[in-house]
């Protein structure tokens, strides 16, 4: 049997793990989060990522949030006839029945807003709009995303 020892270094080593792992999700957050969708879908598709692959990340960003909704509106309705989550059956079978009726009311959400798509003129490929310009400010984010990049991987030397 191995047994887990407390090191110093390892501590070290978790730490610098966190925090790469922090300054990912950071970055990633701040270049989504001010970023519209079709904006994110052109740089996608001039990076050269397939155009369904492209499609099922709008489509997935978008409906997230529906499923999210629809989520709390059926536990509001579990919490409103009393539901307490216990360790038993009685709970693994509500949150089984919960998780399928979020699989078909998506399921049927999809082939609606599908054939809401195809009425219309959807085929298959959003309409892509003009490539954007370089900019001063585009040159100053990736200098400065090049820099921390840099310092953290300085920090992983040290």
């Amino acid at each position: 049997m191995h047994t887990l020892a407390f090191t110093w270094p390892g501590l070290l080593a978790g730490l610098v793990i966190a925090a790469r792992a922090n300054a990912i999700v950071l970055i990633i957050t701040t270049l989504l989060t001010t970023m519209e969708a079709a904006d994110l879908a052109r740089a996608l598709r001039s990076l050269r990522v397939p155009p369904a692959l492209v499609t099922l990340f709008l489509l997935t960003g978008r409906y997230v949030f529906v499923l999210q909704t629809e989520y709390q509106r059926l536990r509001r309705a579990m919490w409103m006839r009393a539901f307490q989550p216990r360790t038993n059956r009685h709970t693994l079978r509500a949150f089984g029945n919960l998780v399928g009726m979020l699989v078909v009311k998506g399921f049927d959400r999809s082939e609606r807003v599908y054939q809401a798509m195809k009425c219309r003129g959807y085929t298959g490929v959003f309409p892509a709009r003009e490539p954007a310009q370089w900019a001063l400010r585009d040159a100053m984010f990736a200098c400065g995303t090049a820099t921390f990049v840099l310092v953290m991987l300085w920090a992983n030397t040290l």
